[in-house]
């Protein structure tokens, strides 16, 4: 299966902790902008509203990276 380009966004809560994940297909594979639409991502376990299914997984309170 070929799968559309994705958009992913990591939704904080008000202390700016990781609260959850966010994905979306977008139409191109090109870099989005305010007036890109967004789609439904063809992945299990997506809400409609974009939103992953943790089940009761958490997320690292800090972000990290390779390089650090």
């Amino acid at each position: 299966m070929i799968y559309p380009a994705l958009l992913f966004c990591l939704e904080k809560d008000k202390q700016g902790e990781p609260n959850g994940l966010i994905v979306f297909a977008l139409p191109s594979n090109q870099r989005p902008n305010e007036n890109t639409h967004l789609y439904h991502a063809p992945l299990m376990n997506i809400y409609s509203n974009g939103v992953v299914c943790q089940g009761n997984a958490t997320l690292p309170k800090k972000n990290t990276s390779i390089t650090e």
